[in-house]
């Protein structure tokens, strides 16, 4: 990180530091100012607060890499300065229209998606082998915990609600379990492979 607003504009600021995860109060720490300066000088410079312009260059700077690099979503999200990937994923798809990825397991949707521009398109379901080192009912709790899907399904249920779904999914993890370690789960899980080649 850089700053000293002594020497370095608001704008130079925010242009070496977007990337990473300051609170507003942070930034204008680094800009030696008090908040209520820093948004007003930061209004002057960029006719638009700091929050929506530093989503904006967030995004910006995520589609970019998305674009150009070998780096999974993850490490763009927390790469581009996002705190943990659900929100990068909501606001994402929210702000640039970017259809769901849950999308990209249906063979028709795929073909849809990469109708043009793409000569050859070859697509492949295939079996992986998903394993964690805790019991069904802890690899539920840890699907709960960290990842977005989960946690937005049992975001929308009442006390209820919650206490079946996780009674479902502890006996769907059991169900399927193939791990021959006590206290382990490993689950067979298809994806579907895609192979595009560009016009």
């Amino acid at each position: 990180m850089t700053g000293d607003c002594d020497a370095i504009s608001v704008s130079e600021i925010m242009e070496s530091n977007f990337r990473f995860n300051l609170s507003l109060e942070e930034y204008a720490r680094l800009c030696h100012r008090s908040l209520s300066s820093f948004k007003r000088d930061f209004q002057t410079t960029f006719q638009e607060p700091p929050g929506k312009r530093l989503l904006r260059k967030r995004l910006e700077y995520s589609a970019a890499l998305l674009r150009t690099s070998k780096m999974n979503v993850t490490e763009i999200a927390f790469e581009s300065g996002f705190e943990d990937v659900s929100h990068f994923s909501r606001v994402f798809k929210e702000r640039l229209s970017v259809p769901s990825p849950m999308g990209w397991g249906d063979e028709a949707t795929v073909r849809a998606r990469l109708a043009q521009g793409f000569a050859q398109i070859r697509l492949t379901r295939r079996m992986a082998p998903m394993r964690y080192p805790f019991s069904p009912a802890d690899t539920v709790e840890f699907f709960r915990q960290y990842y977005g899907p989960t946690q937005k399904a049992f975001a929308s249920l009442d006390e209820s609600g919650q206490a079946a779904l996780r009674r479902d999914l502890v006996e769907l993890q059991t169900a399927h379990n193939i791990a021959t370690n006590p206290g382990t789960t490993e689950v067979a899980a298809e994806y579907l492979e895609v192979v595009a080649v560009r016009s």
